[in-house]
């Protein structure tokens, strides 16, 4: 669900507003060569969306962009072994550690600068934080944490014909995501094991 408003109140020209919810889902059924154990794996990830952009120019020369953006998702997921010879199936924990939650959290500022036209001169920032919660496989303790950072970015571009040129400095960050930090699991012909 969206909702834009252009009405301009003197407080933004432009404010658009969305939410969102997304499910995903992945099933897996494995059964090694020689082996009377086939397994069933099941994962669940609903993520709940919220963001907010607001647009305000500054007189002919400058265009500010300001907003935030709000994803929670929470996993389920789910393993059962069935014994082909006896049928007695037993249940186990996913891949993903029981309970596991994650929030991504972003504030950002953007300013669009024509004063040097035929130049056009961008700069942001961005505060992201990340939080995260799971209860340790096989019922053990709780695990949570958080990361967070403040980046920032340049750009400069100028257009010649059909062609636009632009040269930028921008600093990233990417914070350890749940198959980083609650995921055991096999891939290829190995495991991967969390690390929170």
């Amino acid at each position: 669900l969206s909702y834009t408003d252009t009405a301009e109140n003197g407080w933004f020209d432009r404010f658009q507003t969305r939410l969102s919810f997304r499910q995903y889902t992945e099933e897996r059924r494995r059964q090694s060569t020689g082996s009377t154990t086939f397994r069933e794996e099941r994962d669940e990830v609903n993520t709940i969306g919220l963001g907010a952009d607001w647009k305000k120019s500054a007189g002919d020369h400058q265009l500010f962009t300001f907003g935030f953006d709000v994803n929670y998702d929470d996993v389920d997921s789910t393993r059962s072994d069935r014994d082909l010879g006896t049928g007695v199936v037993t249940p186990r924990d996913g891949q993903f550690a029981p309970d596991s939650e994650y929030t991504a959290i972003g504030v950002f500022l953007q300013d669009e600068i024509f004063a040097f036209d035929p130049f056009l001169l961008t700069a942001g920032l961005r505060y992201s934080y990340y939080d995260f919660s799971f209860t340790e496989f096989g019922g053990g303790m709780e695990e949570s944490g958080d990361f967070d950072a403040l980046t920032a970015s340049i750009e400069a571009s100028r257009r010649f014909g059909d062609w636009n040129f632009s040269a930028g400095l921008a600093q990233g960050f990417r914070a350890p995501n749940l198959d980083d930090l609650a995921k055991d699991g096999a891939f290829a012909s190995g495991t991967e094991l969390h690390n929170p």
